[in-house]
């Protein structure tokens, strides 16, 4: 009698198993269809960084579907400025030509170049916080720093600028009494003058310095 309970009780206990962890799901626990992963899209911007984020999706133990955030950020100096609406849009490093000299304004900061670097604030900058900077070249001297003096050694002259490439100007034979070029370049997160020499200027001695600490 006790081994028949026995084997009864594990009849039962193997028919319960199957219900519970066989191939046939009841229909109200029917496996709900996971979603594709988004793509990266930008969700946010700043002056020099943005965020990108998608969402992934898995099923939950109740069978619920659950959203995953997943977000990069990038860093960049001088990424992105702010157009007439207020609204953060991606710099460009890019000088345009226009009758009266040249300008990059799709940056951070704003630049227009005279057409003649021998003019009155030449380089006419404004900063991302709205300070206003312009400046010229005077031209070329030497410092002697054991007698403090200075000479002047070259005047800037009259020198039609030209854009070189989509980030440069260039004004060739810009100073008179040394062949020198000046060059501009534009980039979202700096900007840079450079004066060229073409030739070897005087030596310091010819104006009474000394070249050892000129």
């Amino acid at each position: 009698m006790k081994i028949q309970l026995r084997i009864l009780a594990t009849l039962v206990a193997v028919n319960s198993f199957g219900m519970l962890y066989g191939d046939q799901v009841p229909s109200n626990q029917a496996v709900a269809k996971v979603p594709a992963d988004t793509p990266y899209a930008v969700v946010s911007r700043d002056a020099n960084s943005e965020v990108w984020e998608k969402t992934s999706y898995e099923v939950g133990p109740d069978r619920e579907i659950i959203p995953h955030k997943h977000r990069v950020i990038a860093l960049a100096s001088g990424m992105h400025y702010k157009d007439t609406n207020g609204n953060w849009v991606k710099s460009k490093e890019l000088i345009e030509a226009f009758p009266g000299g040249a300008i990059a304004r799709q940056g951070p900061y704003q630049v227009i170049f005279a057409n003649n670097l021998n003019s009155a604030g030449a380089v006419d900058l404004q900063a991302p916080d709205g300070k206003r900077l312009r400046s010229n070249i005077l031209g070329l001297g030497y410092y002697d720093r054991s007698s403090g003096k200075a000479v002047l050694i070259a005047q800037i002259q009259d020198s039609e600028g030209k854009l070189i490439t989509p980030t440069q100007v260039l004004y060739e034979n810009a100073v008179q009494g040394v062949n020198a070029d000046v060059r501009y370049t534009y980039k979202k997160g700096s900007f840079e003058q450079d004066v060229i020499l073409r030739e070897q200027p005087p030596a310091p001695e010819s104006y009474g310095l000394n070249s050892a600490t000129s």
